[in-house]
């Protein structure tokens, strides 16, 4: 409590003007977040001056506890708060905030400055920790894409590359199963080649539909990924039994392209709901890919090899027809020298007719042979094609087997035209293998000429 006449060096800091009239003496008390003012009278204080000693004291003691309790409630309370916030952000808990954004005054300002740089700062942590993983996650994927391509180059196994990518694949992309479904020649359904996480004895054993109606069967037909986020609810196909058998809920499914046809479908799928984003997606697609480029690279080997083996058979073919031909030659030149003479009885007449005619249709065997192993000239002449595919008709049957029929519909009356009989025989030939393994069933082999 300070007195103006005893404090001469005292100045103004500030005052306001006051609407009512003071009478007697003003003191002012100062205290902590407090401003206490009151006035005595000059007479009353007179009359009790002896009281005022205890009446400081007692205002005093009031001052000092309502500074205390303001500060406790207003300041210290939030500033411990702002401590407490500073020092989990500190320590790492990018979650720490203040709660107090509601209050005024300074600190309400300070604590919502300190929650709002907390976010800001949670934000980008988490940005940051979401662009690490999404480039660790696409490097591990290129990393597994890259030892499958080097396996499909150096290794001659192909089911341990099969089940080699379907074991990538599942840890990879952390799911229960993956799947490997290989279409069946006759293109009803698709066998269980390569598998993990089914059931024992599934893998090479379970089929499923290739009908549009499963997820199997429409992405063979779909021409892109198809991805399926809860099985229950799925419109565009039912779920397979042994997807059902396994509780399957979320999984993505890729075409895998083949030698000339389909080869199957390569799938993810987990048992828990899931969406699987693109880079998954594109992933299991370079896998679906690398597969594909596998196996047209067996089949193109395996035609490689058959190539070879006919072209052995070819020279084998060439050597026989040479030899046999030269012994037709004398056959049927001493077969036309008997018939050429004029006293020959008819009884041999009869005998050596046969002969001669024999002879000269295992000539034009011998031909057909030297040209399927490519050692005749190409001879052009008009031709008939009718006569052509007449003569081959039989050669033709046994080429494509008991279970082909060839249905030859010759017009009344074509054009000739100029060209090789042994070239278009070959062409003949080579439509037939063509037809006969696209047929393994078997049916009927039309050929008509115009």
């Amino acid at each position: 409590m300070l007195h103006p006449r005893r404090m001469p060096e005292s100045r103004i800091s500030s005052f306001s003007s006051l609407r009512v009239r003071l009478v007697g003496t003003v003191f002012l008390a100062i205290a902590p977040a407090w401003v206490l003012m009151y006035c005595v009278d000059k007479y009353l204080a007179a009359k009790y001056q002896a009281h005022l000693p205890w009446t400081d004291f007692v205002v005093g003691l009031l001052a000092l506890g309502a500074a205390w309790f303001g500060g406790e409630r207003f300041i210290l309370r939030q500033v411990r708060v702002l401590v407490h916030a500073v020092r989990r952000l500190g320590a790492g808990d990018l979650s720490s905030r203040t709660g107090l954004s509601k209050e005024r005054g300074e600190l309400g300002q300070l604590a919502r400055a300190f929650d709002s740089m907390a976010q800001s700062l949670e934000e980008r942590v988490r940005e940051r920790e979401r662009a690490e993983q999404t480039l660790l996650t696409r490097s591990l994927q290129q990393t597994v894409v890259s030892a499958l391509g080097q396996l499909a180059l150096m290794s001659d196994d192909f089911s341990a590359l099969l089940n080699q990518a379907v074991v990538l694949a599942a840890q990879t992309l952390e799911v229960e199963y993956c799947n490997l479904l290989e279409l069946q020649p006759d293109g009803t359904a698709m066998l269980l080649r390569a598998g993990v996480g089914w059931k024992e004895g599934l893998v090479g054993q379970a089929t499923v539909p290739t009908d549009p109606h499963t997820q199997a069967g429409f992405t063979l037909t779909a021409g892109e990924p198809v991805v399926v986020e809860d099985l229950a609810n799925e419109t565009r196909f039912r779920a397979s039994p042994l997807l059902i058998e396994h509780s399957v809920v979320s999984g993505v499914t890729v075409a895998v392209a083949g030698h000339g046809r389909a080869f199957g479908v390569i799938g993810a799928h987990t048992a828990r709901r899931r969406t699987f984003n693109e880079d998954e997606v594109h992933f299991l697609l370079s896998v679906a890919t690398l597969l594909a480029m596998a196996v047209e690279r067996r089949g193109m080997e395996a035609q490689l090899r058959q190539s070879q083996k006919m072209e052995s058979v070819g020279q084998l073919a060439a050597g026989v027809a040479h030899d046999f031909n030269n012994m037709l030659t004398v056959i049927q030149g001493h077969a036309g020298l008997l018939l050429a003479r004029p006293a020959l009885g008819s009884d041999l007449l009869e005998a050596v007719q046969p002969i001669y005619f024999a002879a000269e249709r295992a000539a034009s065997l011998t031909r057909q042979l030297l040209m399927f192993s490519r050692k005749n000239v190409m001879q052009t002449k008009p031709l008939d094609l009718r006569e052509v595919v007449a003569n081959m008709s039989k050669m033709l049957q046994r080429l494509l087997g008991e279970t082909i029929t060839l249905d030859f519909q010759p017009p009344p009356e074509i054009p000739l035209v100029r060209g090789d009989s042994g070239m278009i025989e070959q062409v003949l030939m080579n439509l037939a293998v063509n037809a006969r393994d696209a047929m393994p069933k078997g049916g009927t082999l039309t050929v008509s000429t115009t």
